[in-house]
Parts: structure tokens; sequence; C-alpha cells
């Protein structure tokens, strides 16, 4: 197996990515294999995890070495290892051979190859050779865009197990498929599909850069790229076809949409033309279009899409919202509004900054049109919101996006678009050499030397909001809103992030300080706003886990209550999960030390 050909990483724990045996007490880290998940998660490869251990232990010491959130599809517990990879792989929607799987037992190995026939099964000796690989490798995913896709994946696992039929989820998860003609513009993406898609490449061409252009260029094909987005997330571009004469010389998808129908979808939409299967794929293309997909019509936006339903609720904000709903099952009446990748596969962090959401029910579609189309960072939906519909009952909002984000002045209109570290002023050209070679956090975004002058000739930098400024802007998020709504807010913590490398975080335990005491001030007398402080929650260091903004897991659990007691009446749509096991554990324990020290 060639490294490069890697997509996935399954790891054995004990005696293999740390040294000793958890469960014993005897588990020592070794630094250069955490250096390793960051390294090959950058580059796009992803890591799971195949152990024989119990869940609570190991999700508690990865966290405690700050990598827990770098896995996906995890399957700890003490059953034959043969199954359970398969079981990954199968969810996952990979194939064996694009899989390595490293065990220190020997007997664990064979099991593995014999359920998985094409896998790479090999001892911990490769490791070496896979930190100086990943090492040498560019960071093309920084802003792990492909781990965040199979989270989403994980999700609708858990999803997919709740639904009755498959019909019935795939109905329940408002798939929909668009298809666009600008395929210059979104070269790598669509290069890297041919290259490495295999389970639907129902063509099998692998056409270099070059060629690719041709076809583009060629008045007489018909090319066109998919983009795919459902009621869990956005998956960018998914899908590639060129079309000649009314025959496919390339039809390619992205493994990360198999099973839900889109290849068929497209197909049928392009009327069915000749195509020449060459080898085997994962997908049939008989049949009709599939009926749940863009049952709704095509994508809207907000703006557009009809007021339906009655007590709706607004999640909206970055990842420390996803992990609080971890712990709570949401209805059709959730609305979930998250950081989201693109259709160019950039991070669209904006979309949660006050900021955007001030200025979303004024934004016309000429003026979105244009940051769309002029912007490198530039995205159709970065103003999207729902917050402002008659049918809201409750927005939860987090205000950790605001801290962190530059802001920019578009001189001719005034409009203000955030995106990146606000300590990397994009006007500035001492930086556009590492902002065009990624070596400044770019949320995937590829720059180049014409995007950088025309931002500086055309924006004014304005720095990172100011907490004053912050709470302008809840006062009039909260005077635009239903007014029967209940409106939450997320504070952000108090205590030092100890372990911060971080410019832009140096001195966010300060600022978070100021703007909690504004809003406290602000809040006052306004009855249906509610606070919920991470002071409240974390009390040391060890309750962070990679920054300031992300925490333990039991953090992530009492926020998710604290939001249940608030809401109350309007939870019809949403209930607790079952706690993890070791949460139960937790639970008993703090029960019987209050008891302990009520009896004291």
């Amino acid at each position: 197996m060639e490294f490069k050909d890697i997509k996935l990483i399954i790891w054995d724990l004990d005696e293999t990515f740390w040294k000793g045996v958890l469960s014993d007490g005897t588990a020592h880290i070794i630094p250069e294999n955490i250096s390793l998940i960051k390294n090959s998660t950058d580059a796009g490869v992803i890591n799971s995890i195949c152990s024989k251990n119990d869940l609570g232990d190991v999700e508690k010491f990865l966290a405690e070495l700050g990598i827990k959130e770098l896995f996906v599809f995890n399957s700890v517990n003490w059953s034959p290892k043969g199954e359970r990879v398969h079981q990954i792989i199968s969810e996952m929607q990979l194939r064996d051979a694009n899989v390595l799987f490293i065990d220190d037992n020997h007997l664990n190995l064979e099991e593995v190859r014999e359920a998985c026939p094409g896998i790479t099964a090999v001892s911990p000796d490769i490791i070496p050779s896979l930190i100086d690989f990943f090492e040498q490798t560019p960071k093309k995913d920084l802003n792990h865009n492909r781990l965040n896709q199979y989270k989403i994946l994980e999700e609708k696992k858990e999803f997919k197990a709740s639904s009755g039929s498959n019909e019935e989820f795939l109905y329940n998860c408002n798939i929909c498929v668009a298809t666009n003609c600008n395929c210059t513009d979104n070269l790598e993406r669509i290069y890297d599909l041919v290259q490495r898609s295999n389970q639907l490449n129902f063509t099998k061409i692998r056409s270099s850069r070059d060629e690719l252009l041709t076809l583009f260029g060629d008045s007489s094909v018909k090319c066109g790229y998919v983009s795919v987005e459902d009621k869990f997330g956005d998956y960018g571009i998914v899908g590639f076809y060129a079309l000649r004469d009314n025959t496919l010389l390339h039809f390619v998808f992205s493994c990360r949409t198999l099973n839900m129908g889109v290849e068929q979808y497209v197909y049928n939409q392009l009327g069915r033309p000749e195509l020449t299967v060459i080898g085997q794929v994962a997908s049939s293309l008989e049949g009709g279009t599939p009926p749940w997909i863009n049952r709704e019509g095509t994508v809207k936006n907000s703006a557009e899409k009809e007021d339906t339903g009655k007590n709706k609720i607004v999640i909206k904000g970055p990842c420390d919202m996803e992990l609080i709903f971890s712990f709570i099952k949401s209805g059709k009446n959730i609305i979930k509004e998250y950081v989201y990748v693109g259709k160019m596969g950039i991070s669209v962090e904006g979309v949660n900054h006050t900021s955007h959401i001030v200025q979303s029910p004024d934004i016309s579609a000429k003026d979105m049109k244009r940051l769309q189309d002029t912007l490198p960072f530039g995205d159709s939906k970065m103003f999207n919101t729902d917050i402002f519909r008659r049918d809201i009952s409750v927005v939860y909002l987090s205000l950790f996006t605001d801290p962190n984000l530059g802001l920019y002045r578009e001189k001719s209109t005034g409009i203000v678009v955030a995106f990146g570290e606000y300590t990397n002023d994009l006007t500035d050209e001492s930086i556009w050499d590492d902002m065009i070679n990624h070596r400044l956090f770019d949320a995937n975004c590829n720059f180049t030397i014409e995007s950088l002058q025309y931002i500086r000739d055309n924006f004014d930098f304005l720095g990172r909001i100011t907490p004053e400024e912050i709470v302008g802007n809840l006062d009039r998020i909260r005077n635009r809103m239903n007014p029967k709504a209940k409106l939450i807010l997320n504070l952000g913590s108090e205590i030092k992030f100890e372990a911060n490398t971080n410019p832009a975080y140096s001195d966010r335990h300060i600022y978070h300080k100021c703007l909690n005491d504004l809003v406290k001030e602000w809040k006052s007398g306004k009855d249906n706003v509610y606070l919920i402080e991470l002071s409240d929650y974390v009390k040391t260091s060890d309750d962070y886990t990679t920054s300031i903004n992300h925490f333990s897991k039991s953090v992530y659990f009492a926020l998710a209550q604290k939001f249940l007691d608030i809401v109350k009446d309007n939870t019809m749509a949403m209930r607790k999960k079952q706690k993890p096991r070791y949460m139960r554990k937790f639970g008993m324990i703090l029960t019987k030390i209050k008891r302990k020290l009520k009896l004291k």
C-alpha cells in the first residue's frame, strides 16, 4: 500500500498508539503519535479506533490529550476486531484498499485481514515511516473539512438507527442536489474527485488538470459539478460529469453520498445518456428519479422559505453547539445553523458572526451575488439565518465566533464581512505570501495575489469586533426577532487556557470577561434573554481540551442540561439522549458524595 492512497487509519490503542495498558493504569502516551494524528488529519486523512477497552476510559484519556475530536466512528468494546473493523469501513463508505489498520497483536491482524480482504493490516513498526510521510505531506485540509464531513456521516448513522425504514430515513434527510457549470473555478476539487474516487467512479478516467481544463473549454462538451446538502450539513462538491453527444465521458461521485441516491438523481436529470461503466461500482443507475431528493424544491435562501409549523428552535454557532447537541436528540422543529463547508470547500464561520446576522435581512441578492463572485471566501449562504422568522420560539446563539474573526468593510456599500483570524489582516501585503502558501489560517481558501489585491483595493480592515459592538448587535437581533421568542446566549470562559499557542487566542479569557460583563448588564430587565455562562462549568484548565472554546465531555453534558432547563415548554421536538455509561457512573458517584456531605 502506498501511503498516498490512505484515506483512513484505524488504530489499536494499548501497546500500539500508546505504551502500556489503559485499564491497568500503565498507559504512557507517545508524543510522536499525537503529532502523527494531527498531521494526518491536516493532510485530509481520517483516523478511527478499534480497541478492546472501556469506552469511557478511552474518551477521557483522549480528551486529556486534546485529540479526542480527531477520531470518528470509534469502536471500543471487548468483542472480536475483524467484524468491527469491517463495520467501521462500511459505515464510513470506504474501500478496504484505502484503509490502514495498525495493531500489535498478530491474531487481531489476521482476523482483520480475513474480514476485510483488501485492507493493509500491519504492526506498529510502520508508525515511524508514517510519521516521516505525513510530516512532509502538504497540509491541504487545515480546517478539517474531510473530518467534519465524516462527523456528519456519524450523526446520520445515529439518526438512521432511530428511523423506521431506509426510505423513511431518506425522506427525513431533506436531501437537496444542485448542479453548476462553473467548473474552472473548482478545478482542484474536481481533479481530486476524478483521481481519488473509486466506488462511484463510473468511467474511471483519471484526467489530468490540463485535460480537465481542455474539457471545460470545449463547447461541444457539457460539464457540471454536483453539490449536495441535507438536514445534517453541506457536503460541498461531491460529483462531476462531462457529456458529449449524449454520451458521458465522466460520471463520478464521492463515496460520502453513497446510498443517498444522488448519482441516480443526476443521471435521470441528464436524460439517462449513454454510459459505459468501467470496472465495479457500488451503485446501480437503474430505476427512476429518487423521490426523496429535492422534494421541497432546490435549495433556497432563508428569506424564501415558507414559515410553517410552530415552536421552531434555531441553534446557531460553531462546533461547541454541535457538541452540546450530541446529548440532545433533535426533532423536525430544530433548525441547526452551524459552521458549514461551502461549495468551494471553504469553512464558512462568518455565517454565525453577529455582524452577519444583523445584516442578513437587508443584504440584496445583487450584493450577495457580487460578494460571492468576487471574494475568494464568498459563499451564497454566508448571510443566511432563520432566527428572524415569526414561527421561531427559541434562538440559542453562541458568542464564541465574534472574538475570533476579522472584519472587512466594503468601501462602496459599507457591507461588513467576517473572515479568518483577526490577527491576520488580508489587506496587509506583508502576510500575503503566508496566506497564499497556507502558512496562516485560511479556512481552506486558495488565495492568489489577484484576490488579495482585490480585497486590499475594495475593503477596509476593521480588526475584530469590540465587546460594545457585539452588545449593540445583540440588541438589534433581539428587536427583530419574534418578540415572544427566547434568546439564549453562550458566554465564553474566563479561565485562561494555559496550553494556548495561537496569538489570536492569547487574550481571549480577558475579552470574554469584558464581553460577559457587558452582556449581563444589557440583559437586565429583558425577561426573554437567558445566559449560559461557561464560567459556571469551567473551573480549571483541566476542563479544556484543545482551546478555550473546546471543553471536556462533562462540560458539554452540563450545558445540554442547562439548555433543556431553560427551554422547558419548547422541548416537544427534542429529548435527552441516554447518557453514556461513564456519564451515568459519574452521576451516581456525584449523588453518593452529595448524600455523604448532607449527612455530615
